[in-house]
């Protein structure tokens, strides 16, 4: 363990004894004071504190956190996070709170909404007369888009290392940014920021907590020298501005870790706030270091991403079956740290991770499921067939995929 990993350890052990020395006596309650500790993690501070010091008030939180609700009702969603996305969404009172906030002024009319799909269906709702430009990588959310009578536009670009429409440059009187909680990811998106606003238009932007991880304090330094150099003036910070729903892969890796308690919009983060004052001649941050190739296949909603070297042949010879790699096949986790995520091969929305011997040739078994078509019934029997071919053995894993991860969060 480094340094840094202990010193942070020994923090977030410090912010919990504090919360139950102010009467805090839930687990729920406990992380909602909490500034952005994930579950996880908070589970592994109070097995140790369980440990290190007499009583059952850390055990009694532990109970807690395995506690299930009565009953937990799936929701259905148009479009699935994907955990490789590092996508969550705002709640709904978040969105509204936040298109309140910064789009409601009736001068401002051109909005830019970077990775922040949740904001649509607000501004469509309150603001009918603006307009808006979504820039997400993910395609899916294009037809959704297509479906609200051209008010909100959508550009496919991944913000990182594409140069979206650059005659959109200076165009928005406010853009908000929602990018994934890394430094390099965070440049990023500021930097394309700065392009897409103009002289005195507001700039918004998610940070994460304090709690997420160690370095946070450091990070936000970095954030705001590289908005000065953008020509961005901060404004201000306000901590626990927004709030998450939490996505059925971060769900599900919760309860492999252990912990079954309702923590629906457990996740919140911080907000900057920057306005834009003179054009940006600062160079464009460094895109994130690792841009390995995942292609995707979408089967029944379930979107399954498969890591791809470009140009490998399909070898007949080979097993296109799905190896685990974790017990029940579900990763414990959704931080970027872990060392098991380097081993996947496979990964799907409900963050199970497998090894393929040969994805070239599960890419191709999933594109003929999608585009052979395959229902329900197909699902369940297929599912339940035995076969000696190992194509077969890898549909009837893929099939049997498909209906656990359609029950968990498809469903309506």
């Amino acid at each position: 363990m480094s340094a840094a990993d202990a010193a942070f350890e020994l923090q977030v052990s410090g912010w919990v004894q504090h919360a139950v020395q102010e009467g805090i006596t839930t687990f729920t309650n406990l992380l909602a004071v909490l500034p952005g500790v994930d579950p996880a993690f908070l589970l592994h501070i109070l097995r140790q504190l369980r440990s290190d010091r007499s009583g059952d008030v850390f055990q009694h939180l532990l109970d807690e956190s395995k506690s299930a609700p009565e009953s937990h009702a799936p929701r259905g969603y148009t479009v699935v996070p994907h955990p490789l996305d590092f996508d969550w969404r705002f709640t709904e009172a978040c969105a509204f709170a936040l298109v309140e906030r910064l789009f409601l002024d009736a001068s401002l009319s051109r909005f830019a909404l970077l990775s922040t799909p949740s904001l649509v269906s607000p501004i469509h709702s309150l603001r009918p007369d603006s307009s808006a430009v979504l820039f997400d990588k993910n395609t899916l959310w294009q037809p959704q888009m297509e479906g609200l009578h051209g008010a909100i536009e959508f550009v496919a670009c991944d913000l990182t290392v594409d140069s979206p429409q650059i005659s959109l440059s200076r165009e928005f009187d406010a853009v908000v940014a929602d990018p994934p909680w890394y430094l390099e990811h965070q440049s990023s998106y500021l930097w394309m920021a700065a392009q897409l606003a103009h002289r005195g238009a507001m700039i918004a932007m998610t940070t994460p907590p304090s709690g997420t991880r160690p370095g946070i304090a450091e990070e936000r330094i970095q954030i705001q020298l590289l908005a000065k150099d953008a020509g961005l003036e901060f404004i201000e910070l306000t901590e626990g501005a927004v709030r998450y729903r939490s996505s059925p892969f971060e769900t599900n890796a919760m309860r492999a870790s252990g912990i079954f308690a309702a923590l629906d919009e457990w996740r919140h983060g911080d907000l900057f706030i920057f306005r834009s004052e003179r054009a940006s001649h600062a160079p464009r941050p460094p895109a994130p270091s690792s841009q390995e190739v995942w292609e995707e296949v979408v089967l029944h909603g379930v979107r399954i991403k498969i890591r791809i070297c470009r140009d490998s042949p399909i070898d007949p010879n080979s097993s296109p079956e799905l190896a685990p790699l974790v017990d029940n096949d579900v990763l414990p986790t959704v931080s970027r740290r872990h060392p098991l995520r380097s081993a996947a091969d496979v990964w799907t929305s409900g963050n199970r991770v497998f090894k393929c011997l040969n994805p070239p040739a599960l890419l191709h078994l999933c594109r003929s499921l999608r585009d052979n078509g395959c229902g329900d019934q197909s699902l369940r029997q297929a599912a339940t067939q035995a076969s000696s071919s190992a194509f077969e053995r890898a549909k009837v894993q893929l099939l049997k995929i498909l209906e656990t991860e359609m029950r968990e969060y498809l469903s309506s």
